[in-house]
């Protein structure tokens, strides 16, 4: 009977991950379009992924096309401390919640670093997508919430961070949220190795099986107090240590079955 159990739980999960799908934003022309992305072509569809993925029939190729970041939130949201080799042994208690802009997500490509930033560091993570309006969610409710993943980086500048009364300078600058470069469902989040290199130095090694709250807790717990919207994206932390990086400097943050989000530092 175990043994029946068990194979019964296997076919039902790999059920719920049989096929991942990739879908991507784009800039054609004047018009921002959604597609799904197969081999080296860009799919589009009618409209945001969550709202629908029905076909227009016309078909692009990828590298003809300059892709944007693959969300539009209304909110960005992030999660302090959720590893304990980054906020120590007895980690976070619940999750601890911060604020991000629309106005700091991008992709992929270089990154304006304001002028007078000193103490600038990466924060390699993975970023979660919701596909539906949430409110008091159970953790099964948000769980079905979540429709796709991504990769981001939480860029932050530790010196604002300790100086300010918010984190706003320090955590939502232009440019401080890149996530991408495609957004990714049918992929169990439950265990994925996060890497983080710096020109090509491995800085950031660790699995999403160490998260402190799963990110259907991050969820359940951030609805009883603000209503999530389809589109919206919280980060969900940052393993290990980081350090401080300098102008001209590439960030490479990969997550297993997810792909790379490259990004160069260019102060202004």
């Amino acid at each position: 009977m175990k043994r029946l159990l068990l194979t019964l739980l296997l076919i039902y999960t790999t059920s719920l991950y049989a096929q991942s799908i990739s879908y991507g934003r784009a800039q054609q022309g004047k018009t921002v379009i959604w597609g799904i992305i197969e081999n080296e072509n860009f799919i589009e569809i009618e409209k945001a992924p969550w709202i629908s993925t029905k076909k227009t029939g016309k078909v692009f190729k990828t590298l003809s096309l300059k892709l944007l970041a693959p969300v539009n939130p209304s909110k960005v949201l992030a999660i302090g401390l959720n590893y304990r080799s980054h906020s120590g042994e007895s980690g976070a208690k619940k999750p601890e919640l911060f604020a991000k802009f629309p106005s700091s997500i991008q992709t992929s490509g270089d990154i304006s670093i304001p002028s007078v930033a000193t103490n600038i560091h990466y924060e390699g993570e993975l970023v979660i997508v919701i596909g539906k309006k949430l409110k008091n969610a159970t953790i099964e409710e948000a769980r079905n919430a979540i429709f796709g993943i991504t990769i981001g980086n939480d860029i932050s500048e530790r010196n604002w961070q300790s100086e300010d009364l918010q984190w706003i300078r320090a955590k939502a600058s232009d440019g401080f949220a890149p996530v991408g470069p495609y957004l990714i469902t049918g992929v169990d989040w439950s265990d994925l190795l996060i890497s983080t290199y710096v020109n090509g130095k491995l800085r950031q090694n660790e699995s999403t099986a160490m998260l402190i709250h799963s990110p259907e807790e991050i969820v359940s717990w951030t609805s009883k107090y603000l209503t999530l919207e389809p589109g919206d994206v919280i980060f969900t932390g940052t393993p290990g240590r980081t350090q401080a990086i300098k102008n001209g400097d590439i960030v490479e943050v990969k997550i297993e079955e997810l792909g790379s989000l490259v990004n160069r530092f260019v102060w202004e």
